[in-house]
Parts: structure tokens; sequence; C-alpha cells
């Protein structure tokens, strides 16, 4: 389509539109006219006739003057119907009647107008005397049904006369005519010119303004072509400078691997220090399990002097001997003591060490945090230079060589990127393995420290027997008599504890004849929601709950089951060492 033919093609679908508007808006006002203040004033017509006409078309009828029936019925020019009928009944069905004189009219009303069509209009009995009483009238304009006036006519009904409403033309056709002759103000024909003279003379507004603002955009494209010619001579200089930032980058990237590689150095000796100290954990653990089969040894001693105490009291000479044993007993558990110093030493070295690798670890994320803020400031500086040829290349489509280096050095900030991206996850990863084996060797300091508490309590309770053995028979301590148990069919459930110590309590229990047990980790190692939580530990006799080393949320979960019922056996919340853990679950 050519340029001179476009303003008036959009001229015509301007008065397209203009004109189906109009359309939309006569419609409503067709309705008001038609179905509105038409339909009102037949009202008013019929109820002036319901007044008036059935007593003169009774005398009439009377009289047999045929000419005045006529005249009377026709004398509201055909608009709507006045139809005499010879009906005689009261019923409001006549079906035998016959249709005496009716209004002469074109209209569609008189075309369809039949005996059976007649019950559907209002009527009043034509009688002798002549009836002087209004029997039914309307109460407004507005009413589509007559109500009766409680007044009745004394006197011999002789026929009917019906009251035909006028059908209204179609809005089609209505349109049609005044199309025929727009000029004509009958009815709602001169709505229909003013509603479409307004339409129109809108449109045509609208497309005055749409070829100005048509107008100001060519002149606004001149203006940006003349802008790019000026833009195209700035891009060589912007090149230029690309140039020479490109080489800045390729110096700072060849800095930052240097400085990768003297980071990953360091953090290969960090690893080789934490190497070493999980090796002298693992020994100091060592130690540690070998002081505890000692403490037992010691134990099982003590329960066999205080069977000898028991059976040999009046015996002077077996009381010497149990003292001496108890004199070896003491010299052991100062040795026992002087190896749980020792090994409290090391837990505290250990703390140490970690605390400077926390210190290392916090030195190598800033300066991670330094390199990060140096990539983002030349990464800003290269958005701004992206954006400036992303500009200039929205401009000047029609330079092909400046748009293929521009992509180019887009990819080049793309490479650029993604190498300090991957750089970045590199020491993120270092990070995050550092700070893991931090926290397990936290996990196992706490553990350590736990047992030196259990085994300085067996300790001072070992004293405490041996300082009262000379005074009176010490009570001792009986384990539970489990012979005449079933320690098989005892479901025990282990909720919390890291994997070390719920391995050593399974061990244990397994010795003591209790297999049935349920493990349920904490949420660091594994998830489980309540329904599954309920299914394994609703049917245990005994519910252990390790609060140290347990989340909130599990812990919620076995409060929420025991306060609904939902648990068999009873609950017991520990938070103390290994050792003593063990003993209480096996007390229970």
């Amino acid at each position: 389509m050519k340029r001179s033919t476009r303003p008036l093609w959009r001229l015509m679908t301007a008065i397209a539109t203009g004109f189906g508007i109009s359309t939309v808006i006569n419609t409503s006002d067709y309705q008001g006219y038609w179905y509105g203040t038409i339909r009102r004033v037949q009202t008013v017509d019929l109820n002036i006739l319901s007044h008036i006409a059935p007593a003169k078309l009774s005398l009439a009828l009377m009289k047999g003057d045929t000419d005045e029936l006529k005249r009377t019925v026709d004398s509201n020019y055909g608009l709507f119907g006045l139809v005499v009928t010879d009906c005689t009944t009261t019923q409001t069905e006549c079906p035998g009647q016959k249709i005496l004189f009716a209004s002469n009219s074109k209209n569609q009303w008189r075309s369809s107008l039949t005996v059976e069509s007649l019950p559907q209009s209002s009527y009043d009995f034509l009688m002798n005397p002549p009836p002087i009483k209004t029997e039914k009238s309307f109460k407004s304009p507005h009413e589509e049904n007559r109500d009766a006036t409680g007044n009745r006519n004394s006197g011999q009904i002789i026929g009917r006369v019906y009251y035909v409403r006028g059908i209204p033309p179609t809005f089609l056709n209505d349109y049609w005519r005044w199309i025929q002759n727009p000029f004509s103000t009958s009815g709602t024909h001169k709505a229909y010119f003013v509603n479409s003279m307004l339409s129109l003379n809108v449109a045509l507004l609208v497309w005055v303004l749409v070829e100005f603002l048509l107008y100001r955009k060519r002149v606004w494209e001149a203006t940006l072509l003349r802008d790019a010619q000026r833009v195209q001579s700035d891009l060589q200089v912007q090149l230029q400078e690309k140039s020479s930032l490109l080489s800045e980058r390729e110096q700072y990237r060849a800095k930052q691997e240097k400085r990768n590689q003297e980071l990953e150095a360091v953090i290969a000796q960090y690893h080789n220090k934490l190497i070493q100290t999980e090796l002298e954990q693992q020994h100091n653990v060592e130690h540690l399990r070998n002081l505890e089969l000692q403490l037992e040894e010691a134990q099982q001693a003590k329960v066999e002097g205080r069977e000898q105490l028991e059976t040999i009291v009046l015996l002077q000479n077996q009381i010497s001997i149990q003292q001496q044993e108890n004199a070896k007993t003491a010299e052991n558990l100062t040795r026992l003591r002087h190896d749980l110093k020792i090994a409290n030493q090391q837990a505290a070295e250990s703390s140490n060490r970690i605390q400077t690798l926390n210190a290392s670890i916090a030195a190598l994320s800033q300066e991670r945090n330094a390199a990060m803020e140096h990539s983002t400031a030349l990464e800003t500086e290269l958005q701004a230079t992206r954006t400036q040829m992303i500009q200039s290349t929205q401009l000047l489509s029609t330079l092909q060589l400046a748009s293929q280096e521009t992509r180019q050095s887009q990819r080049w900030g793309r490479d650029y990127e993604q190498c300090l991206e991957d750089d970045n996850q590199q020491l993120n990863q270092c990070i995050q393995q550092l700070e893991q084996t931090r926290q397990s060797i936290s996990d196992e300091r706490d553990d350590l420290q736990f047992e030196g508490w259990d085994l300085q309590e067996q300790l001072d309770w070992l004293q405490n027997q041996f300082k009262v053995a000379h005074i009176h028979q010490p009570p001792r301590w009986v384990a539970p008599d489990s012979s005449g148990l079933d320690s098989s069919n005892l479901r025990i459930a282990i909720v919390g504890g890291h994997q070390r110590m719920r391995n050593c309590v399974l061990s244990r229990l397994e010795k003591s004849g209790l297999n049935n047990v349920v493990e349920i980790p904490p949420f660091s190692e594994k998830t489980i929601d309540q329904s599954r939580l309920k299914k394994k530990i609703s049917e245990c006799d005994l519910v252990v709950v390790i609060t140290r080393y347990v989340g909130h949320e599990l812990t919620g979960m076995v409060s929420n089951l025991r306060e609904n019922g939902s648990l068999r056996g009873e609950i017991m919340n520990l938070n103390s060492g290994r050792l003593r853990r063990l003993r209480s679950i096996l007390i229970f």
C-alpha cells in the first residue's frame, strides 16, 4: 500500500467505526422510544378509551348505527386497535365470538389479528343500557395490566370491545427508513441523526489527531537518523577505548589467576594441618577408650572386694588384705586422673588449633570479598560500556560491521564473567569444606569433653567409695537382673545424637541382649515427617531423646506424639555423657 493512500484508508476506517458506534447508541434510543415513550402513550390512550368507548359503542350497537361504529373504531388512525365482537358471556375466554368491527390499519398488529389472539388484550363489556361506570383502569402509564375499580354496571351484555396494542417496527426497519431520509425529524429519526453526527465528528477528530501523531513520528525518525550518523563517528572512538579496556582485563585476569594459585597453596597447607589434627584426635579417642576399659576393670575389682567384705566381715586378716588392694586401686586412680588431665590438655590444644583455623578462614573470606568487590567494579565499567554499545547498535541497525564487533565484545565479557564466577565458586567450595571440617572437629571435641566429664564423675564416685570403705560397708550398686526378663521383646528408640555416639550405644545395648533398637538421626543427617516418626516409635517401650544433639523440630514432633497419646512407652530425656546415657537405659 502506498504511503499517499494510507491517510485515506485510515479516514474510511474512522468513519466506519464512528457509524458503528452511533448504531449501538441508536439501538438504546430505539428501545427507549418504542418500548418506553410510545408504550406509555398507548397506555394513556387505552385508559381514556376505557372510560369513554364502552358507553358510545354500546349505544351505537343498540341503535344499529354501523357507520358511527366504523368512524369510532377508526378514530385512532390505526396506530392501535379497537375491535368489537358479539361475545355475550362474562368469561374471559370466548372461543365462539365473531369480530363485528375493527380499526382499519396497515400496521403489523392488523395483519396478525385473529379471534384466538384477542384474549391476550384487555377488553370492556358493551351493555344495554350503555355502561356509565368504569370497571377497570390503569393505575399509572407504566402499568401493563388494568386493575378492577370495584364499580359494576347493570344490564344485558350485547358484546365486547378489545383494546389491541400496536406492534412497534423492528430496529432494522426503523433504521432503514431513517437512512432513506436522514433529515427526517419524526420519532426516533431525529435522535439517530444527532447521534450519528456526533460519532462521525469524534471519529474525524480522532483521525486528525492520529495523522498529527504520525507526522510527529516521521519527523522524529528523521531526527533519529541524523543522530545515528553522528553516533557512528563516536562509535569508532568507543571501539578504541574498548580495546584498551580489554587489555586491562587480561592483565587483571592474569593477576587473579596468580592470586588463586596462592590461595590454593594456602588451603592445601591448612588441609594438611587439619589431617594432622584429625589423627591426633583419633589417638586421643583411642586413649580415652583404654581409660574406659581400665575403669571398668577397676569397678569389677571393687565389686569383688565388696563381696569379700560381705562374706568375711569377722576376719581381720582379710580386711587388711582388702585395704592393701584398695591402696593399689587408689594408685591406679591417681594414674587415671593424670591420664585424664593429659587428655583435657590435648582437647584444649585442639580447640586452640580450631580457633587458629577459624581466623585463617576469616582472613581468606576477607580476601575473597575484596576480590569480589574489585570484580564488581570492573563488571560495572564493562556493563556501562556494553549499555552504550547496545544503544548505538539499536540506532545503527544498518552498520553490520560495528554490530559484529559489539557482539564479539559481549561474548568476551560473558566469558570473563564466567571465569570470575567459576573462581568464586571454587573459593566458596574450599571455604565450605573448611567449615565442615571445623564443625566435625568441634563435634569430636564436644564428645571428648563429655567423655572426660563422665570419667571424672566415675573417678569421684570411686574415691568416695574407697574413703568410706574403712568406716562401714558401702552400699553397692546392684545391676538390674535381666535374667527373668525377655529382652528380645523390648523395643527402644534412640532419637538424636551424632553418629559415633549412636553406634557406641547400640553396640553396648546389643552386648546386653537388647537387639530391637530403632535409630532416629537428627535433621542435620536425615529428615523425617511426623507420620513416619509415629510409625517407627509408637510401639517402643522406651523413647530416649538426646536433647543436646537433636533439633527443636524433632523434639516437638516427639512431644506432640506424647500429648496425642500415640506413644505406648515412656520418654527419657538425657543431656549427660555417653556412659551415663547407657547406664540410664540399662537401669530402665
